[in-house]
């Protein structure tokens, strides 16, 4: 019995059928959720610009010029139009606007990640390289304000599409230069990845090379306008590294950035790239290692990377749509070790996305200040993991006004009635639990047992736990310093209620605090100036002072009843 045989003179064989593009438009939505359910914006001084030039194109007002690419405030400025029709693009609408912008472009360019691995494997496979590209890798970082980076993966992931389209149609050969161009434009941290691909397409089919290169055109245009405009997108990439050696090791492994610290899965799909080579996938596997190395180089040659406030190597995921294509086959050869790291990954992020608040760099400096790229125990992960402190939070409108809801939760934080500071966290004591979830935010820092406030937005939090809402207490605050002292109460879903009392040199306040007639359970202790204190206690009215004398220097401060 013979069986016949596919020959030239006869029709090719149909192309298969790909993955449903209705699938791919119903990831999206549910990635998009994905990205902004931590419900705040986590920005930088970097992505400010952008943000500015969106809401300037948004708004039709002169452009502001500044380090900020054109592309991705051109594209983000829709989204910051109708953010605009519900409330001011003030500091607080902007940055809302640039992370809604910024998920919806992830959200897009996992939907297409999804089609291009669907072409290779089953659907449901595809599925979950795209949630794990959303919400597994720095991708989920990028997202959360405005950073070129979304912007680009979303050209990466087309052009990826069109790559693997390609290799069964040839039709689609011209197409992957238009995404690779406006990649570049959009982010030039991937002008090298982009090359690479742009390189290995035009060798593989020489015959498309005129009309691959007219597609780059518009890329090509805009990133060469850009280029050259004085205070451009270049700017970016900042200042050759002066030990390119050390500055690739720190990209790859070290505490404070490593790709591989905070993106573990990348291993694994690494090791699905090596298998796909073994399989037979010669020109695809190499080009995209090529590309991978490339984008590495080309990152950790600059300096500018590693002073960036941002949680892990932003720029490192413009690779990754490269290397979690071959995702599928490296979890299959793993096992249950590649599964531990995609978890891993996973921990990471939400970490990140749910605790990250850039504290860390307002304590340390940026990571490449001396000595602090390679210090483990007080690396972004390990500070975070310390402080124990999860923010849950909710955009909302007030008086056409955007603001941030954010309830803070310290997990297993100790209850207490009294606070003093010590190493450089506060303790929490007595034996009348009054309040909880007591942390430090942003500059706040504990040095000689007193806590210092007074640097921009540095402040002690704490919460009146229910049992203690039930009788008036105060709010007994002793320290010195200069300038004026703030105690703010607030619920989730309320404005503060602020209190001012004026500082200078030693001080003791009673602040009264009764919960039926306080602006809420959650009070917040800043300076407008400087001050160092000593002790914190919340405790009823009528309790004893002793406790918080711990000596002559409280004896002859200033007691300004002012609360009572």
């Amino acid at each position: 019995m013979g069986v016949r045989t596919w020959e030239p003179s006869d029709e090719p064989p149909p192309v298969p059928i790909g993955p449903s593009p209705w699938a791919a438009l119903a990831l999206v939505p549910l990635l998009l959720f994905g990205l902004v359910s931590n419900g705040r914006p986590i920005g930088s001084p970097q992505t400010l610009a952008a943000e500015r030039l969106a809401a300037d194109l948004a708004t039709g007002r002169l452009l502001r010029e500044g380090p900020a690419p054109l592309l991705p405030a051109l594209l983000a400025a829709p989204v910051f139009a109708a953010a605009g029709a519900a409330f001011a693009l003030d500091d607080t609408g902007r940055a809302l606007a640039g992370k809604l912008a910024a998920s919806l472009f992830a959200a897009l360019a996992a939907g297409l990640l999804f089609l291009a691995v669907g072409w290779r494997r089953p659907e449901t496979e595809a599925a979950q390289v795209a949630a794990l590209f959303a919400l597994g890798t720095g991708v989920w970082g990028a997202s959360q304000a405005l950073w070129p980076h979304t912007a680009a993966l979303l050209f990466l992931c087309l052009a990826l599409l069109c790559v693997v389209r390609s290799e069964l149609d040839p039709r689609w050969v011209g197409w992957t230069g238009l995404p690779l161009g406006l990649a570049a434009a959009a982010d030039p941290w991937v002008l090298a990845l982009c090359l690479v691909l742009l390189l290995g397409v035009a060798g593989r089919w020489p015959r498309r090379l005129p009309g691959l290169l007219l597609a780059t055109a518009p890329g090509t245009a805009l990133f060469t306008l850009e280029a050259f405009r004085p205070g451009g997108p270049l700017t970016l990439l900042g200042d050759v590294a002066q030990r390119p050696g050390a500055y690739y090791l720190a990209l790859l492994v070290s505490p404070a950035k490593g790709w591989l610290i905070f993106t573990p899965l990348v291993v694994v799909a690494a090791a699905g790239l090596v298998l796909a080579f073994r399989r037979g996938e010669r020109w695809l596997s190499v080009l995209l290692a090529i590309a991978v190395v490339a984008h590495a180089a080309f990152v950790g040659g600059f300096s500018q990377w590693l002073a960036g406030e941002s949680w892990g190597p932003l720029p490192m995921v413009g690779a990754l749509p490269l290397l979690l294509l071959f995702l599928p086959a490296g979890l299959d050869a793993f096992g249950r070790a590649g599964s531990a790291l995609v978890a891993l990954s996973v921990l990471v992020q939400l970490i990140g996305a749910f605790a990250y608040d850039h504290r860390w760099e307002r304590l340390h400096g940026p990571a490449s200040a001396p000595g602090v790229t390679w210090q483990l125990a007080h690396s972004p992960l390990a500070f975070q993991l310390s402080e124990r402190v999860l923010r849950a939070a909710l955009p909302a409108v007030h008086s056409g006004k955007a603001a941030i809801r954010e309830h803070a939760l310290v997990v297993l934080g100790p209850r207490g009635s009294r606070i003093s500071f010590a190493g450089d966290a506060p303790v929490v004591k007595g034996a009348d639990a009054s309040c909880g979830d007591v942390h430090l935010q942003s500059g706040a820092r504990v040095r000689d047992a007193r806590l210092l406030l007074g640097a921009s937005s540095a402040a002690l939090f704490l919460r009146v736990l229910p049992g203690a809402r039930l009788r008036p207490l105060e709010l007994r605050i002793l320290g010195r310093g200069r300038g004026t002292l703030r105690v703010s109460e607030r619920t989730f879903w309320s404005e503060p209620r602020v209190r001012l009392y004026t500082i200078a040199g030693g001080f003791r306040f009673r602040h009264a605090y009764d919960y039926p007639k306080s602006g809420g359970p959650d009070v917040t202790i800043s300076v407008v100036g400087e001050a160092a204190i000593e002790s914190v206690g919340l405790v009823p009215a009528g309790a004893p002072d002793k406790p918080l004398d711990l000596g002559s220097h409280h004896r002859r401060a200033v007691d300004a009843d002012i609360g009572t």
